[in-house]
């Protein structure tokens, strides 16, 4: 059986130390590369990452989960930036909610306008930066939610609009 792995880009994104430190500790046999994906991306076993992420994987399906929105999932790309969000770790789960917003994900959407409408504070963790509040990002996105079916959305924008 194949033990996970996730792409070293993703790795990058969730852990606490540097591309460059990750790249040693492959170099070093301390984190097991498995091979390369379909598109070319080395992937290194999660199981030895674990220490280093900014987000806790609680059980097989989160990290089953982190697998899939590596792989490209919209579906499980939204819900690892929910799980992102529900550790703190903001900044990351903005890069997951990009990913499957620009799938076509209306949740996700939905999600982006309300960290653009609140912002996001640096958590130190694995994200670069916070966000600062930007209204039109978050109209934007509430409204690219509400064309594409989110309800919620759609309630909101009539809102903010006053129609």
């Amino acid at each position: 059986m194949t033990q996970p792995a996730i792409s070293l880009d993703s790795a990058v994104l969730l852990a606490t130390v540097s591309r460059r430190t990750l790249w040693r500790r492959v170099q070093d046999g301390q984190i097991g590369r498995s091979g390369t994906d379909e598109r070319g991306r080395a992937l290194l076993a999660l199981a030895d990452l674990g220490p280093l992420l900014c987000i806790r994987l609680d059980d097989e399906g989160d990290a089953s989960l982190l697998v899939e929105a590596d792989r490209g999932s919209a579906v499980a790309q939204n819900e690892l930036g929910i799980l992102c969000l529900e550790q703190a770790q903001g900044p990351v789960a903005l890069h997951w909610f990009k990913l499957a917003a620009e799938q076509g994900h209306s949740d996700a959407m939905h999600h982006l306008s309300r960290l653009y409408l609140h912002g996001i504070e640096h958590s130190g963790g694995g994200g670069c930066c916070g966000l600062a509040q930007d209204r039109s990002q978050a109209f934007l996105w509430l409204s690219k939610a509400a064309v594409h079916g989110h309800a919620i959305a759609r309630e909101q924008l009539a809102v903010w609009t006053g129609d």
